[in-house]
């Protein structure tokens, strides 16, 4: 007998729980669908055509040479040097 009213009980508490559960579902969306529709405000941006054209990447850095064979080189940024031109 007391199993049998433990199960009855559990279900009645799950039953409301889920009973629970879409009564605050369905007011949510009647909330959220009650919200005016957001205003769209134009604005004015820079656009530009994109065209193919060659490029040469550069980063500053920074050097002390003391002879033509011996330069000691550090950058500005974390980068890499990867090579230098005389």
């Amino acid at each position: 007998m007391k199993t049998i009213l433990k199960v009855l009980a559990t279900l009645i508490v799950i039953a409301g729980l889920a009973l629970l559960g879409a009564k605050i579902l369905k007011a949510k969306k009647a909330k959220e669908h009650a919200l005016p529709i957001a205003k769209i405000y134009p604005i004015v941006v820079k656009t530009i055509t994109p065209k193919s054209t060659p490029v040469k990447l550069t980063l500053p850095y920074l050097a002390l040479g003391a002879n033509e064979s011996d330069v000691k080189l550090s950058s500005r940024i974390a980068s890499r040097v990867e090579q230098m031109v005389q």
